[in-house]
């Protein structure tokens, strides 16, 4: 099964997500552009009306000629006035888009999107996201938190779903208004990066609509996410420029280096799934667990399930550094009459991973 979680380094915006794109913004510039175009060709069209006009009135009097030309020379620059305020409309409403079922999306900031409109039962809304942690390593999720009307969410519905990120997974289900709350997946922040909201995308694993400003927020997200190491290049560059003695400092301040470094640290994958199961039957997952520090040391790993996340089991592993191993790790799914879908996840102290699966009912 493909992971849905991917980590990588990364010195670009968009690392290993790659196929962030602003198809959103193409869409909303286009219908936008077609308004502004059509407003400069009218204005256009009543300067020529108004300039053929006054030749039939033109009576040989010099000042009523000159009034006409300072007149028609005057109108283009309402013209421009009303491109400029189209233009002001554009950047106003270029954060809405409506996707081929005619509901309207909206991404208000880089950590909450909105799509307003009808929802029939097996309709579905997801967001996918990317970000940052304080390594500087880039990771997102593809369509990991939302829901499918009619099996996590009552259908049919009219009303709002909300994306916040926030401290953990979580579906909130009022009469016109149901707010999913995301993971902050990063340790340096995440971001919403597009929105499915259409069946055929849901199942082929793309997005329905891109967030235009992606780019900018994981721009920002990968600058704080290298503001650690500028930092400390500097206070290096300082210490060795101080004599003997900022030498010595800088020589401790690398021992200290080495020590960190020399503490064991545990990174966790999702190798593989047998989703989707019976309901009833057993979800098991392979795991993999690897030492990426630089000595020997001890981790618990805990398999988390569930869109209101619940520990079902956990295990300690002891591997020296650079060591790797690999485990089966399960949890019996609840006997449920319809098809579910529910993230599954797999974390250390150090690090997490974390997939969608799917139970059949009975």
């Amino acid at each position: 099964m493909n992971r849905r979680k991917f980590i990588a380094a990364t010195s670009v915006g968009v690392g290993m997500a790659g196929c962030l794109t602003g198809n959103g913004t193409d869409d909303g510039d286009n219908g936008t552009d077609g308004d502004g175009t059509n407003d400069a060709n009218i204005d256009v069209n009543d300067n020529e009306e108004g300039s053929h006009s006054s030749d039939p009135d033109t009576d040989g009097n010099g000042s009523q000629n000159d009034s006409n030309e300072s007149s028609a020379d005057s109108e283009p620059d309402e013209s421009d006035n009303s491109t400029e305020d189209d233009a002001d409309e554009t950047d106003g409403d270029e954060n809405e888009t409506d996707d081929p079922s005619g509901r309207t999306t909206s991404f208000e900031s880089c950590a909450r999107a909105t799509v307003s409109g009808s929802f029939a039962d097996g309709d579905v809304a997801f967001a996918s996201t990317g970000f940052y942690d304080e390594d500087g390593l880039f990771g997102n999720t593809v369509i990991e938190d939302g829901v499918v009307f009619g099996d996590d969410v009552n259908a049919p519905f009219s009303g709002t779903v909300a994306f916040e990120i926030g401290g953990g997974a979580g579906v909130s289900e009022g009469s016109d208004e149901i707010v999913v709350t995301v993971p902050d997946y990063g340790g340096v922040g995440t971001v919403i990066t597009s929105l499915t909201t259409e069946q055929a995308d849901y199942a082929a694993g793309a997005p329905t609509t891109p967030n235009p400003h992606a780019e900018d927020c994981l721009s920002e997200l990968e600058a704080e996410a290298g503001g650690g190491d500028n930092g400390s290049d500097e206070n290096d560059t300082d210490a060795d420029d101080n004599g003997s003695d900022g030498d010595d400092s800088g020589s401790d301040g690398d021992d200290s280096g080495s020590d960190g470094d020399a503490a064991a640290s545990f990174a966790v994958s999702i190798l593989s799934t047998n989703s989707p199961v019976e309901a009833g039957g057993y979800l098991e997952g392979t795991v993999e667990v690897r030492n990426t520090g630089g000595a020997a040391g001890s981790a618990t790993v805990d398999l988390v399930v569930g869109h209101d996340p619940t520990t079902v089991e956990s295990r300690s592993v002891s591997l020296e550094a650079g060591e790797r191993t690999t485990f089966t790790m399960s949890y019996q799914t609840p006997p449920v009459a319809s098809d579910q879908q529910f993230p599954v996840r797999v974390q250390t102290a150090d690090d997490s991973d974390q997939q969608t699966v799917r139970v059949r009912g009975v």
